[in-house]
């Protein structure tokens, strides 16, 4: 049976507060017991001491005795020598009964007993006769009273613990007040009103804290959920494209197209390019997919990054030998994944090669310092706006249609280098002068510096494509 918390936590303040009660009310009925049980053998000490001196004194002892010392009832004296004997109450009997001691006498034509407390002793007189004394006292209304307050305490716990079931049930609906209305707040909470928020209590205690963490928690799954419809949406528009060049000329293929030579080769090499992009564009986003959820296998090596360059460099010569590709460095050994940083190399590069004239010139720049790799690359191509700087690292980000006409791309290129610079804990600057130049700078440390972090590229708020991207 599933039980509430709010009920949990109310039996549990009543069981506790029961268990303290009642070890309270035993405490004090032992401390009670214990003192009634000092005080009456004090009493009978006391007693016998008084006897004891009367019969040293007087070597007899009889009821007037009893009257000068104030002794009676539920007291009793009895004194017993060879040849005599004396009680203070007539019709009196002390007796012993399974380890008790009991008063018996008649008590209006019948029995009564009552338990009693008795010392004894033997007592040599003056006239060195014995006296056998036997001190009793009636305890019969310390067990009445002992009765009652056990009686009493068992209703009070009772009652206690009634009252705390109450007080604890009240006070757990007022505790939990506040965390119903947040748990409702956050049940309401759906794909269509993201952007409420739970409504925190102002006690500046822990339900203060927990609702803002809350809210805290909403404004991320918020920004997740936005940045995830972003993705899809603009990884949608993307795709948009080529599938509806290809769907063109495969419609105009099986119209008539197929019998014309010179249209079917302009649609094969149509389709074959917009299937090259749309492979690319593929490879991108599961290549930030896998990083965003840290499944991008990282495997840092040690290598040289001249190397790594070089390498670059000349495949763009040999599939760009329009370009005037400069390349100036030094030897570098670099701890990296060897594989990101040459795809690293190849978005930058690549990027500069698009956006530059055919006779346009491209340098490469390797230095270092005692702990970092320095890369810079440089082109005298269209360069960036002013306005569009801060935000050529998002993801599908569109310059300016005039400027980019005719200049195909992803628009995830420079968000892909962005995430394996980050990855590298490494840094990026860019340097730009509409239609004059672009400077791409990178710097990496010579050290891998951990395990993969969480990273995620910035989303840009929602907007339509105009435009070609810029990388």
């Amino acid at each position: 049976m599933k039980i509430k918390l709010q009920t949990k936590i109310s039996l549990s303040y009543a069981l506790i507060f029961t268990m303290v009660l009642l070890a309270m009310n035993g405490a004090v009925f032992l401390i009670v017991r214990f003192y009634t049980d000092s005080s009456d053998n004090i009493q009978l000490a006391r007693t016998r001491t008084i006897v004891e001196s009367v019969l040293r004194e007087k070597g007899q002892f009889n009821q007037a005795d009893l009257k000068e010392h104030g002794i009676r009832f539920p007291l009793v004296v009895q004194v017993k020598t060879d040849d005599q004997e004396f009680t203070s109450l007539d019709g009196v009997m002390i007796t012993e009964e399974k380890g008790f001691n009991f008063l018996q006498f008649d008590y209006l034509g019948e029995m009564a007993s009552h338990r009693a407390r008795v010392i004894q002793t033997e007592f040599i007189g003056p006239d060195q006769v014995s006296h056998q004394l036997t001190i009793a006292k009636s305890i019969e209304e310390t067990v009445y009273n002992q009765r009652v307050t056990i009686v009493t305490s068992a209703i009070a716990s009772f009652l206690g613990m009634l009252l705390s079931l109450a007080v604890g049930s009240y006070m757990s609906h007022e505790s939990f007040k506040p965390i119903n209305n947040m748990r409702r707040s956050v049940d309401s909470i759906g794909v269509r009103n993201m952007g409420d928020r739970i409504r925190v209590p102002d006690t500046g205690d822990e339900l203060t804290d927990l609702g803002n963490t809350f809210n805290s928690l909403l404004d991320r799954m918020e920004s997740a959920y936005t940045k995830q419809s972003k993705f899809v949406s603009d990884a949608s528009h993307e795709l948009r494209t080529p599938l509806t060049v290809i769907k063109g000329y495969v419609e105009l293929l099986d119209r008539w197209g197929k019998d014309d030579p010179e249209i079917l080769n302009e649609a094969i090499a149509a389709i074959k390019e917009e299937t090259h992009n749309m492979n690319n564009l593929v490879e991108n986003l599961l290549f930030i997919a896998k990083g965003e959820n840290r499944k991008l296998n990282v495997v840092p090596e040690e290598f040289e990054l001249l190397d790594v360059v070089e390498e670059v460099c000349q495949e763009t010569r040999m599939s760009q030998p329009q370009k005037n590709i400069e390349f100036e460095g030094q030897s570098i050994l670099i701890e990296a994944d060897r594989k990101m940083i040459k795809q690293l190399l190849r978005v930058f590069i690549e990027n500069s090669v698009k956006f530059t004239r055919p006779d346009g010139t491209i340098r490469v720049v390797l230095a270092k310092t005692s702990h970092q790799a320095i890369l810079k690359v440089w082109d005298n191509g269209d360069g960036i706006a002013p306005k569009d700087i801060p935000r050529v690292f998002e993801r599908f980000f569109v310059a300016d249609k005039a400027r980019t006409k005719d200049k195909s791309g992803s628009g995830l290129g420079l968000s892909i280098a962005k995430w394996i610079i980050d990855v590298h804990r490494g840094k990026v600057s860019l340097d730009s002068k509409l239609g004059e130049f672009t400077e791409f700078a990178v710097t990496l440390p010579l050290k891998f510096q951990g395990d993969l972090p969480d990273l995620t590229p910035a989303q840009p708020p929602a907007e339509d494509h105009s435009g070609k991207p810029i990388g």
